[in-house]
């Protein structure tokens, strides 16, 4: 009776270490997708930085010439 009882709760644990295995291999996958997705967000994060401050630069030309143009128009 003792072995049967020690061979089922052997089976039950090791069908356990499985399932805790399959489950650590998701969240390294999901873990991985994350941090791939944080590096993806900052790069885009740098890129729309540069892209506003050549907007401003941009704008500042516009400010520049059309002051321009109401001097000369003057």
């Amino acid at each position: 009776m003792t072995n049967k009882v020690r061979h089922e709760t052997s089976v039950k644990l090791e069908e356990e270490r499985e399932k805790n295995k399959g489950l650590q291999e998701v969240v390294k996958i999901k873990e991985d997708t994350l941090a791939k997705r944080a590096t993806e967000i900052d790069e885009l994060d740098k890129k729309n930085i540069d892209h506003e401050r050549a907007l401003e630069a941009i704008e500042i030309k516009k400010q520049g010439l059309e002051r321009q143009s109401d001097l000369m128009k003057k």
